[in-house]
């Protein structure tokens, strides 16, 4: 296999994308490098927060919990399966999950209150 022209440079001079890019996909795009050049650095922040920002919005926080529910269609599917191949370990576990996640969706309800409080109090 032949190395890509970069893995053999001494200077390589990138831009704030792919260096971001880099970044995300855990240095699997520019070879290892003692000092960096960056070109577009005036971009660097406002992209850096838009690659590697991850928004969770509640209210589908709120619907994956409640799919997981003992109520949910997720948490019947699972017991449906659980039945079917005699899955006695899962049987007895899928309500622990179901009261994990009433828990987490109380504890994230109460985090999102707060947290929507915060502005105003400052």
């Amino acid at each position: 296999m032949r190395p890509r022209l970069a893995d053999t440079a001494h200077i390589i001079v990138v831009n704030h994308a792919l260096l971001l890019a880099d970044l995300a996909s855990g240095g699997r795009i520019i070879p290892a490098y003692d000092h960096l050049i960056v070109d577009e650095t005036h971009r660097l922040e406002e992209a850096a927060t838009d690659q590697l920002t991850y928004r969770v919005e509640w209210p589908y926080v709120q619907a994956l919990l409640r799919r997981i529910g003992l109520e949910g269609e997720l948490m019947a599917q699972l017991h449906r399966a659980a039945t079917n191949i005699r899955a006695g370990e899962l049987l007895t576990a899928l309500p622990k999950v179901a009261a994990g996640a009433r828990r987490a969706g109380v504890a994230l309800a109460d985090f999102a209150e707060r947290l929507a409080a915060l502005p105003q109090s400052w």
